[in-house]
């Protein structure tokens, strides 16, 4: 379903229903507390984060440290056997560089008695790395977690 339609929709599920709330407002109330997120390795910031508090306080400021603009543009939401399949685009513009990037996202969000319990997150990291200058915040050595 094209992201542009959902919000007056009433034949939405309630599961997009979540994801797209996530999206629109990064209200910390709709991840469990015991969320796990997975962002791939080589995003800025990436690593798997765990809990409602890591994500909130470690993951997105540290994301968003590495940018003069980020914008999160998703395109569509799908649903399929309970999980939500969310299509889009990062764009932004690097810390302290003239470099802009657009770069394409595919979310997978996990949803639990109306709330978002896991979420897998793909993109073009290759097309970040170009963009980025190489002391983008890295997470510690401490701090990275692998599965």
């Amino acid at each position: 379903m094209k992201f542009s339609e959902i919000k007056n929709r009433t034949d939405v599920s309630s599961n997009i229903k979540i994801a797209y709330d996530w999206y629109t407002t990064w209200n910390p109330e709709i991840l469990t507390e015991d969320v796990h997120f997975e962002m791939l390795p080589n995003y800025p910031s990436g690593g798997i984060y765990n809990g409602r508090q890591s994500v909130m306080e470690d993951y997105l400021p540290a994301l968003m440290s590495n940018f003069d603009s980020w914008t999160l543009e998703p395109e569509e939401l799908f649903e399929i056997e309970g999980a939500v399949i969310g299509k889009g685009y990062y764009k932004g513009r690097t810390k302290g560089t003239e470099n802009d990037f657009t770069s394409p996202f595919l979310h997978i969000w996990y949803i639990k008695n109306n709330q978002i319990y896991k979420v897998m997150a793909y993109t073009d990291t290759y097309h970040l790395q170009m963009n980025i200058p190489k002391n983008f915040n890295k997470r510690s050595k401490l701090n990275l977690q692998t599965s």
